[in-house]
């Protein structure tokens, strides 16, 4: 498997493996960015820390042959006006193609309302990335991935204590 630079060129040799071979596109190493919420703050609700979030995406995105960009992190006790000014920035890296996707460990990293949720993976979709939860097996890129969001989503309690599996 080769890595290469820019976004840019990863899009125009995907295209034209796909366009000259007739066969489907090689595969390229995927470059995406992780992102840990405010999980300090979560941590009397059983969250893992911020340590062993890093490391769980780190091991999730090297186990796909996926090179890790960077690891976005909320500052915690940071509430201020903008609530999740590192998400922004790794949403912003996907829309700018810098990055092709985001890898989170759990899906109320990126929320703690359905709308918030949806909104952030409607931005990463819209870019043409991919988005991933790794300990609630969702992998948006799969048809069972996006079959477990939608069953995630129509039953988890968002923002309530307790509601999620603390464990990975």
């Amino acid at each position: 498997m080769r890595e290469l630079g820019g976004s840019a060129e990863r899009t125009a040799a995907r295209q034209a493996a796909g366009q000259c071979t007739g066969r489907p596109s090689v595969p390229l190493t995927l470059v995406v960015d992780g992102y840990v919420g405010r999980a300090g703050e979560r941590e009397s609700t059983g969250e893992a820390p911020p340590s062993i979030q890093r490391w769980q995406i780190a091991h999730w995105a090297a186990a796909r042959g996926w090179r890790l960009g960077r690891i976005f992190e909320e500052p915690v006790g940071d509430r201020s006006s903008d609530a999740a000014p590192a998400l922004r920035q790794a949403l912003d890296r996907v829309e700018a193609r810098e990055s092709d996707g985001i890898v989170i460990t759990r899906l109320n990293q990126i929320g703690d309302s359905l709308p918030d949720v949806l909104d952030s993976i409607e931005r990463i979709q819209a870019a043409g990335g991919v988005f991933v939860s790794a300990c609630d097996g969702v992998d948006i890129s799969t048809p069972t991935g996006r079959l477990i969001l939608r069953l995630l989503l129509s039953i988890r309690g968002w923002g309530l204590p307790g509601s999620h599996d603390p464990r990975c």
